[in-house]
């Protein structure tokens, strides 16, 4: 929750609005039984009215009232409960534009190292599901809890000022009930990570596949990839399936729970009305409020499975945001570029240990041209990439007689053109493509 609560940085107040909203709702929701009760023994009855007295002052011993003041309260809950939806979910959408913008930008700044590595798909499903579920935590979840707590707390607190007897027996399952939600939260974390990731892998395989669909068609790869599909998707099913096998074996045996509790309920109630114990009206209170009472402890563990979701959501984007970023040094320069270039014996070797380049020494004068011929693997494009500095490497690489780990990266980019084996072309127009190393070109709107 430590990381949840970080994200709701700047919106905390309405948050807290949203939950003094829920409360008020639910205050609303509370009195509704107790005015029953008094309908049923009061003025249908002749029980004393006891702490409702200032109502049979003020309104003598009229149904009709009673109605009329159900009616208002419910009309003042449905005015709070739109209050906390709105609150909620505004706020939750804020702070989900924030994560996906604070994503894209980390991404954009990530180094090209961690970009050869990570799969696409799973990038994308880190920014879209896993934000999304977040979101949904925090437009719903999160101020639900407040309403759980104030919910059962209230609750039975009343029961008790009722009759002690029978909410000991009310609440007799209750423990059990939220054991059975804590083991069920332990199991829907771990089976929701299984799922997200199988989700992001087939997610790979998608946009792996509408990226090079032109190399799939030209070599006949069809039928490789349509094998390769249905084995990830395959897998995706099944994990998710057995997520919901979970949820639905906890549903299932919450709703039987709750459903012996309303049981013994009803038949101690019903027992101790013939007894005299308690009155007709006391007896509809306490159904009622048993109701009220058990359904926030079904939805403890619904909060839980969407917590246990949500923890790994926020953990899968916390592992973009706090992954390392290139950014300039102090002491690193932007002097004017030429193109006299000097490789003095470069040594190069990939984070798994293989050796692209050693002892690699070559002096190309401004406005001269070199070619570069070698074997697939042999470290051509390895060479072009450290001149970008995409890499860091051992020996001296100088460009005007300046060492190139000297210059800021940005800087040297924005001065070497790169032509990739592989072109890209953005959803732009040709104009914006072709002119994408003009610094905010991309953006004009000019013809």
């Amino acid at each position: 929750m430590k990381n949840v609560i970080k994200y709701m940085k700047g919106y905390r107040g309405i948050f807290l609005l949203a939950i003094i909203s829920i409360v008020v709702a639910t205050t609303m929701q509370l009195a509704t039984p107790i005015l029953i009760k008094y309908a049923i023994d009061s003025i249908i009855g002749s029980e004393s009215p006891g702490n409702m007295q200032f109502l049979m002052d003020a309104f003598g011993k009229n149904l009709m009232s009673v109605v009329w003041i159900v009616i208002a309260i419910n009309l003042i809950r449905g005015i709070f409960l739109f209050l906390k939806g709105y609150l909620s979910n505004y706020a939750a959408e804020n702070i989900a534009q924030n994560m996906r913008e604070k994503l894209y930008r980390q991404i954009q700044y990530m180094t090209y190292e961690y970009h050869t590595k990570k799969e696409t798909g799973d990038m994308i499903q880190r920014c879209t599901s896993d934000v999304e579920t977040v979101r949904r935590f925090l437009g719903v979840q999160i101020v639900d809890l407040a309403r759980i707590i104030f919910m059962i707390f209230l609750s039975v607190f009343i029961m008790m000022s009722l009759n002690l007897k029978l909410t000991v027996y009310a609440i007799a399952l209750i423990p059990v009930l939220f054991l059975f939600s804590y083991i069920f939260f332990t199991k829907v974390q771990k089976n929701f990570k299984k799922s997200d990731e199988a989700e992001g892998a087939l997610t790979t395989v998608l946009q792996e596949n509408l990226s090079g669909v032109r190399v799939v068609r030209a070599f006949g790869r069809e039928k490789f990839e349509i094998d390769k599909f249905q084995k990830v998707n395959q897998d995706y099913k099944e994990k998710t399936y057995r997520l919901i096998e979970i949820l639905a074996m906890f549903w299932s045996s919450s709703d039987l729970l709750t459903l012996i509790q309303s049981g013994i309920v009803l038949v101690v109630g019903s027992r101790m009305v013939i007894t005299g114990e308690i009155t007709i009206g006391t007896l509809v209170a306490f159904i009622t409020y048993e109701s009220m009472l058990l359904w926030p402890v079904k939805q403890s563990g619904r909060l839980l499975s969407e917590l246990g979701k949500t923890t790994v959501a926020v953990k899968r984007v916390e592992e973009i945001l706090t992954e390392e970023i290139e950014s300039d040094l102090p002491n690193e320069t932007e002097p004017e570029i030429e193109g006299h270039i000097v490789f003095d014996n470069v040594n190069f070797s990939y984070p798994d240990g293989k050796v692209a380049l050693r002892e690699i020494s070559f002096e190309i004068e401004k406005g001269k041209t070199l070619g570069i011929l070698g074997s697939t693997g042999s470290g051509k494009s390895t060479m072009v990439h450290l001149l970008q500095r995409l890499y860091d490497y051992e020996g001296s690489i100088r460009i005007d007689g300046h060492e190139l780990k000297d210059i800021k990266k940005q800087w040297i980019r924005q001065k070497i053109g790169l032509i990739l084996q592989e072109p890209y072309l953005y959803a732009k127009t040709v104009r914006q493509t072709i002119g994408i190393v003009k610094k905010n070109f991309i953006n004009q709107d000019k013809k």
